[in-house]
Parts: C-alpha cells; structure tokens; sequence
C-alpha cells in the first residue's frame, strides 16, 4: 500500500522513551509496545486487562508535562475555540504526546460531540482488536452436482465489503470447470445478516441515491450500487445505455444522440420490484462527445449478487433458472473467493472514507458461532466494549453506526485521542493503524490539505464533514528525539463556515507539526 509505515514506526517511538529518565509511564508504554513481559506468549485481547492497564497509565499520564514546545499549540486552540463560538458553533479538541499521555493542549475535551466520519477510527480500531489485521471475509458457491447438473447454487458470504462482479464472474468460472451445463435456481444466502439493510441514521435522507448511502448485506456486490453509462452513437440515433454489473437492472427509455456541440442533458430515475431495478432514461448527448456516468445506491440489496451469479453463468455457457433467497444450509462447497486482508481494506475507511465498507465490517463484528443473524445494534455492543477497554468512551459517548454518517454519533476528543494512542502503543495493530489513514499532501481526503508536509508523510489522519460538522483526529508523527503526537479536533453547529473551519483545525495541526519538524 502506498505510503504505509513498517514497524519502524513503532520502534522509533519506542526509542524517544530513551531520551531522558523512564517514568512510570514509559515503562507501561514499553510493556504494551513488547507485547507483554519477555518470556511470556502474547497474550489474546481482554477487554478487562486492557482497561485496567489502560486506565493506570492515563493516570499516571496525567502528572506528566509535555515535551514538546505546546504555546503554538495552545494558542492554536484557543483561537479555534474562540473563532467557533463567534460562529455559535462549538469546538472541542485535545492534543497529547503518544509514548506518555502527556496532555499538549486541550479545549472542551469531554464534550460529547458529533464526530462524523471519524467515527470509522472506533470501527478500524475495534474491528482490528477483534478481528485481527490479516482477517480475509469468505464468500462460497454451495451446491450437489449431479452429473452436469446442479439443483440449487447457493451463493453465501460473511460481509465481504470489497466482492465485485467481477469475482462473482470467477466464482461462476470454476463450476464451468467442474462440466456443469445447467443450473436448476440460483439461491442467495444472506442469513450472516439480519434485513435491516439501512444503518441507523441513514433514513435521515430516505429519498437519497447516491451511492454514499448504498445498502448493507451479507452478501453485496460491488459496494451496493450500479453504474449507468450512456455512449453517444450517431446524430439521431439512440445513445448506447450499459448497466453494471450486468443482469442487475432493466432500461426503459431512450437517450438521444443529437449534433456535435448540443448541450447535454441526461435524465435518470431508479424504481426497484421484487429486487429487480429498473433504471428509466431520458435525455440527449452531444455525437462525438465522451461517456456519460451516473452512480446509484440499490434500493434493495438481497438478490443483486444472484443476479450478477446468474449473467455470469450464461456468460460461460451454463443455463441458469430462476434467481431467490434463501438461507439453505447447503454445505457442499463448489467455489470460494476470499478477499484482501483487513489490513488493506482499512485504507478505504481512513484514506477514502468509504461509508460503504465503513458500515459492512461494522456489521459483521456481529457474526457469532452460533448463526445468529448479525444487527447493527449488536455491532455497537461490541465496538463500545473495545473503545471502553481502551479507556476510550467517555460519559455522553454514543455509538449507532459505523460509518459516522447523519445524526448517528457521539463521541469526545479525550475518547478519541485515548483511542488512537491505544491503537499506537500496541504492535499488533499499529502498523495498520497509522497506513490506513490518509498521508496529509499525499492521498485520501487529505490530498490537497497540508501540502507542504507532504515530504514528511508526518500528518496521518481522518477526515469528517457533515452539514455544520467538521472533524479531524490523527497523528503527527515525529523525527528521531521526539515524541509522535495524536490529536482529535471537532468542530459542531459550524454551518456555512466549512472554509474557516477547516483552517482553524489545520492551523493546529501545522503548530503541531512545526513543534515536531520545525519546519516542512
């Protein structure tokens, strides 16, 4: 992945513990590095340990100054919170040193706040402590073949966020392999899940399209949502109209094609029946002109992927009858696609803020041993329980989804730079950690913030916007002799003054990053 930082990372924080005399901290922040005490195996995640030793070293943290030059810093925040409240708007923030919890500067730190999308740090760092960086999601095709036939394909998964069409058109390729010639009816099982499809908050926009708020189920593909393409052809003639993945919606109407240099004007509406979309078109697009792309959540999710099974089966030559859900308990597997470690998929909530993957591994921290279906609410049981064993849940902290996405959310800076700084003391996630966040000048939604600092790769950090809400909590990571820092900065009720407040929170950052490198 590009920009991702090794264990290097970890080891030099671990070395500015050697500069100066080990305090109480150090040594606990030593402890959690190593993995436990020399000779002993690593020992699994406990919720109850975690927060016992959590809890001492932020006491003892407490008592500790800074090592680094904070009056930049603080004033930064002051003027941040100074500006918010000239605004009405509210301003939370908090900035500690990571190797002793040492407190930087702070404003309205236990303040609840709506966090937007930094919400998806609570479900990258709880779904690494459960879950564990190299976890694949498996998807499998189940069936009994008999002869060149087989009477029910069951195509099941666990919550793959990353499935495409274009594994499912591989899935479909191995039964070619295996003689089949014909398939009887296509089953999908999306019992993983329970059918509450839409995370908590997402209704707050229930007319809504676009692809940012695509369905959850068990078995998705990709990322819940179509692509409409139009394709001009020749003057007067109709345009070309493609839908992927194919064989998941049907086209009524026409796009024309009119003269070179016509204005283009493209018109689209989505109504779906018994899982079946059907995508109206209307309009006309300039001959000689570029593709025309439209992206689109599903409205109902539960048989896209047998849908997308079936046209890939065709594809290959198989005969394939009708496509239903079902949860058969068919065992026999035919084909099977497993995806990228959790470790890589975690780019896509901290660098791109995907809310489609946010809200899919979410989902399945549910899935239990004993098949019961895996809830939203039962997610955010199990996130609150690791953000609390990381002494990250303050009182007024509320977790609804994981994405972050709506009115869903609430969170403070103290929780989320405890959270971060949990996350970078441990060894066993920190790699993942800090390369899942977007490198400030340098890729995700950080791109085109914090150029300068882009030859230091230092700002490491998730963005969040909402309406009125405007968020960044992150690392700057430091040269050798110097403490990595964390830093949580929130604004709330700012509305109208996303320009300004996004300065005022990258003005405290870049004081953070000058008190660290001086300079870019």
């Amino acid at each position: 992945m590009t920009g991702a930082p090794t264990h290097s990372v970890a080891r030099q924080t671990l070395k500015s513990f050697g500069r100066g005399v080990l305090s109480i901290t150090a040594l606990l922040a030593i402890a959690t590095f190593a993995g436990g005490v020399a000779g002993e195996p690593e020992p699994k995640s406990s919720a109850t340990a975690a927060a016992a030793a959590s809890s001492a070293a932020s006491a003892v943290a407490i008592a500790n100054a800074p090592s680094i030059e904070a009056d930049n810093i603080r004033e930064a925040v002051k003027d941040l919170a100074k500006d918010a409240a000239g605004w009405g708007a509210t301003a939370a923030a908090m900035v500690i040193e990571v190797p002793s919890g040492a407190v930087v500067a702070s404003n309205a730190e236990h303040e609840p706040m709506n966090p937007a999308s930094n919400a998806k740090l609570a479900t990258a760092a709880g779904a690494l402590r459960v879950f564990g960086p190299e976890k694949r999601f498996f998807t499998g095709l189940y069936g009994k073949v008999s002869g060149d036939k087989i009477g029910a394909l069951v195509i099941r998964g666990a919550g793959d966020p990353t499935l495409t069409s274009a594994d499912i058109t591989e899935l479909a390729k191995e039964v070619k392999t295996r003689g089949i010639k014909k398939v009887e009816a296509i089953y999908v099982d999306q019992s993983a899940f329970d059918n509450e499809f839409t995370p908590p908050a997402f209704a707050q926009q229930p007319n809504e399209w676009a692809p940012f708020r695509a369905p959850i189920s068990a078995v998705s593909v990709d990322a819940g949502t179509l692509t409409v393409t139009v394709l001009p052809t020749e003057n007067g003639k109709p345009a070309t109209v493609r839908i992927e993945p194919a064989g998941i919606a049907n086209v009524v109407g026409t796009v024309k094609t009119t003269k070179n240099n016509d204005p283009e004007k493209f018109g689209l509406s989505m109504s779906v029946v018994a899982g079946v979309v059907t995508a109206k078109v209307s309009g006309h697009v300039p001959e000689g002109g570029g593709p025309v792309r439209a992206y689109k959540r599903l409205e109902d999710p539960q048989l896209a992927a047998g849908f997308v099974l079936r046209e890939a089966l065709k594809a290959w030559g198989i005969e394939t009858g009708d496509v239903r859900l079902g949860d058969s308990k068919e065992k026999n597997l035919l084909a099977a696609h497993r995806s990228e470690p959790l470790g890589h998929i975690l780019a896509h909530l901290g660098k791109d803020s995907d809310n489609f993957v946010a809200e899919m591994v979410f989902k399945s921290l549910a899935i239990d041993k004993h098949q019961k279906p895996a809830s939203f609410g039962d997610a955010a049981q199990i996130v609150m329980g690791e953000l609390r064993a990381m002494n990250a849940f303050d009182a007024g902290s509320i977790i609804s989804n994981g994405s972050g996405l709506f009115d869903a959310n609430r969170t403070t800076t103290h929780s989320t730079v405890q959270l971060l700084r949990a996350m970078a003391l441990d060894t066993r996630y920190a790699p993942e950690m800090f390369s899942h966040l977007a490198v400030g000048g340098v890729d995700g939604t950080l791109r085109s913030r914090f150029k300068p600092w882009s030859k230091t790769r230092a700002i490491r950090a998730k963005t969040g916007t909402l309406n009125a809400v405007f968020a960044l909590s992150g690392y700057v990571l430091a040269p050798p002799g110097k403490p990595t820092v964390a830093f949580s900065l929130y604004i709330n009720n700012a509305k109208g003054k996303a320009g300004q407040a996004r300065a005022g929170i990258d003005r405290v950052v870049e004081a953070i990053a000058k008190s660290l490198w001086r300079e870019p």
